[in-house]
C-alpha cells in the first residue's frame, strides 16, 4: 500500500515558506507586491499536480473512474510546474530597492521548488504507467507529458491561458495553438523545453535511484 511522502512534502514546504518569507521581506523593503505572484498562484498551481499525483498513487487503480479523473487533473494542471522557470524573464525589467541577486535566489528558489514538486509528480506517474505496462511506455509517457507541457507553458507565458481555460474555452485556445505552429514561437518552445526538460528529468531520476554506498 502507498504510503504518504512526508520527507518530501515537509521539504517543499520548507522552500515554499522560504520563497514566501523572501516576498515578505522583499515587500517590506520596497513597499511592493513585485514577485507575490510567485507564491500565490505560481506556486500554489505548482503544488497541484503533486497532490493529484500523491492522490493518485494512494488510491491506484481499484477505483478507476477516480483515477483517471485525478489522472485528468494531473495533466491539465502539471504544466504549472516547470512554468515558473519561465517566470526569469521578470529580472529584465523589474528595478527595485533590492539587489538584482536577491530577485535572481528568489525566482530561482521558486523555479526549482516547482521543478521538484513537477519532476516528483511526474515520477509517481511514470511508475505507475510501468507498472501496468511496461518500462518503455513509461517512458515514451514521459516524452509525451514533456512535449504537452511545453505547449501548455506557451500558451500560459505567451498567450496568456490560464489551466481551467482548457475546460472552459477549448476551442479558442487550439486555434491559438494552429495559428502558432504556422508560424511563431511554439515550436521553439516546444523543441527547447521539452528537450531541457527531460534531460534534466532523466538526471533528476537517475540520481533518485542511485544504488546506496
Amino acid at each position: 500500500m502507498a504510503k504518504m511522502p512526508w520527507r518530501l512534502i515537509f521539504s517543499y514546504l520548507l522552500c515554499s515558506a522560504l520563497c514566501s518569507a523572501m516576498v515578505v521581506y522583499r515587500y517590506a523593503v520596497t513597499g511592493k507586491t513585485t514577485y507575490a505572484w510567485l507564491v500565490v498562484p505560481n506556486l500554489v498551481l505548482a503544488w497541484m499536480p503533486f497532490g493529484f499525483a500523491v492522490a493518485l498513487e494512494l488510491v491506484g487503480w481499484r477505483r478507476r473512474w477516480v483515477s483517471l479523473a485525478l489522472g485528468g487533473l494531473w495533466l491539465l494542471f502539471f504544466p504549472n510546474a516547470p512554468y515558473i522557470v519561465t517566470d526569469f524573464v521578470h529580472l529584465t525589467w523589474v528595478n527595485d530597492l533590492v539587489s538584482i541577486y536577491f530577485d535572481i535566489a528568489l525566482v530561482g528558489l521558486a523555479a526549482v521548488t516547482g521543478l521538484g514538486l513537477g519532476f516528483n509528480s511526474l515520477a509517481i506517474l511514470q511508475d505507475q504507467v510501468e507498472r501496468s505496462f511496461s518500462r518503455a511506455v513509461g517512458w515514451v509517457f514521459v516524452l509525451a507529458t514533456w512535449v504537452l507541457t511545453s505547449v501548455g507553458i506557451y500558451l500560459g507565458r505567451v498567450e496568456r491561458w490560464n489551466s481551467w481555460d482548457a475546460l472552459r474555452s477549448p476551442l479558442a485556445i487550439l486555434a491559438d495553438v494552429a495559428a502558432a505552429a504556422r508560424g511563431g514561437e511554439l515550436l521553439p518552445i516546444i523543441a527547447s523545453f521539452s528537450l531541457v526538460m527531460a534531460v534534466l528529468y532523466v538526471t533528476f531520476r537517475a540520481s533518485a535511484h542511485r544504488e546506496p554506498k
